[in-house]
C-alpha cells in the first residue's frame, strides 16, 4: 500500500525488501533450475511409460481377443465337419439296416414260398 507524506503532498510506495527477488547466487538458481528441469522430465517419462504400458495391455487385449475368435471359428469348422461325418456314417447305417430288412424280408418271403411249394408238392 502507498504511503502518504502530509507534509510534502507526495505519495511514496512502500515497498517490502524481502518481496524484491534479488540473484545473490546464479549458480544456486542455476541448479534449481535444473532440479525443476529433471523432475519435469521424470514425470513426463513416468506419463509415457504409463500410456506406453496402456497401450500394450490394449493389444495385448485386442490379440487375445482375436486368437480366441481363431480358435472358436477352428472348433466351429472341426465340429461342422464331425457333424457332416456323423451325418454320413448315419445315412449308411440307415441304408444298411434298409437293405438288412430288405434281405431278411426276402428271406422270409422266399422260406415262405419254399415251404409252400413243399407243402403243395408233397399233396400232389
Amino acid at each position: 500500500m502507498p504511503s502518504q507524506n502530509i507534509n510534502a503532498g507526495t505519495i511514496t510506495p512502500s515497498v517490502n525488501p524481502e518481496s524484491i527477488l534479488v540473484d545473490l547466487d546464479p549458480e544456486e538458481d542455476l541448479e534449481e533450475i535444473q532440479r525443476k528441469a529433471a523432475a519435469e522430465q521424470v514425470r513426463i517419462e513416468e506419463a509415457a511409460q504409463a500410456k506406453l504400458a496402456a497401450a500394450h495391455e490394449h493389444i495385448e487385449r485386442k490379440w487375445k481377443v482375436k486368437e480366441e475368435e481363431a480358435w472358436k471359428a477352428k472348433e466351429e469348422e472341426v465340429r461342422k465337419v464331425a457333424d457332416a461325418w456323423k451325418a454320413e456314417e448315419d445315412e449308411a447305417l440307415r441304408k444298411k439296416a434298409k437293405e438288412d430288412a430288405h434281405r431278411w424280408q426276402l428271406s422270409v418271403s422266399c422260406r415262405f414260398f419254399c415251404a409252400a411249394s413243399v407243402l403243395i408238392c408233397s399233396r400232389c
